[in-house]
């Protein structure tokens, strides 16, 4: 007798695997790097059993939201990768443990090893999985009009990417802003610092969809980070409503905690397609 399908858990009903892009001339690093990206969507309802699942601390910050709508979408992303992430390191999502770098950034805790990113944009998540210790970011926007945006770009890029921006034309400029600061977020969120490194020290650029980049940290972080640092950034291809973007710190470094030994890569999961997780 074939045993019953399990349920789906309401946190992965809307899950899914995205191809990820072909980075044949990319850095070696990542080429073997086996990587894995969802897309979640973040308007499923949830029912209590779900939110047992979310740890103490998790709670206490979906609880900070003002608006039920923001409160829902937080509890989504992180009951989705509750869920994948589980599904990776051969964990229950409820005993998946965490902890911080010393800007915040999290990491799965001892045992539980993989590198992962998580970042979300209205009712859009995008979760990122390297199963070893390569430092990954990952970052989503949905498309949308940019306020103050000529005010904001020359605040945050470089002299060089607000030309880029500028020649641009007009009704396509609020798409190229988001690629940009996509591009930048996905490399600070490698870099595990948070905004303590202003984005303006990045150079990404609109030129290629891919590229590596140094970056030179100010004295403030250089003594925990090094002096500098590598990185590829790419874009991501997740649907025509957002721009998204993937990085990959190549120097071995980064602001994350430290990880035990990582489990064995399942070598049969394939995304050729996107498709339902």
């Amino acid at each position: 007798m074939k045993a019953p399908a399990l349920p789906v858990p309401s946190a992965l009903a809307g899950a899914a695997a995205v191809e990820w892009p072909d980075v044949r001339a990319g850095p070696p690093v990542v080429q073997t790097a086996t990587p894995r990206l969802w897309r979640l969507d973040l308007t499923l309802p949830l029912g209590p059993a779900d939110r047992l699942l979310l740890s103490a601390e998790e709670r206490q910050r979906a609880q900070r939201f003002v608006f039920e709508d923001d409160r829902q979408r937080f509890e989504a992303a992180h009951l989705g990768m509750r869920h994948l992430l589980g599904r990776q390191a051969g964990v229950a999502p409820g005993e998946l443990q965490f902890e911080a770098g010393p800007w915040g950034k999290p990491a799965l805790r001892g045992r539980q090893r993989g590198g992962f990113n998580l970042s979300h944009s209205g009712d859009v998540g995008l979760l990122l999985w390297v199963p070893d210790d390569l430092e990954c970011g990952v970052d989503v926007e949905v498309l949308r009009p940019v306020r103050d945006r000529d005010a904001v770009a020359h605040s945050v890029f470089t002299a060089e990417e607000c030309r880029a921006l500028e020649a641009m034309p007009a009704a396509t400029r609020d798409e190229a802003f988001l690629r940009l600061w996509t591009r930048k977020e996905a490399c600070i969120k490698a870099i595990g610092t948070g905004l303590a490194l202003a984005p303006r020290l990045l150079q990404v650029g609109l030129d290629t969809p891919a590229r590596e980049l140094s970056v030179a940290f100010p004295a403030e972080l250089a003594d925990s980070l090094g002096g500098s640092a590598r990185l590829f950034v790419l874009d991501l291809q997740v649907g025509p409503d957002v721009r998204a973007a993937a990085a990959f710190r190549l120097d071995g470094a980064g602001a994350g905690p430290s990880k035990g030994t990582a489990p064995e890569p399942d070598r049969a999961i394939h995304w050729p397609h996107i498709r339902r997780a």
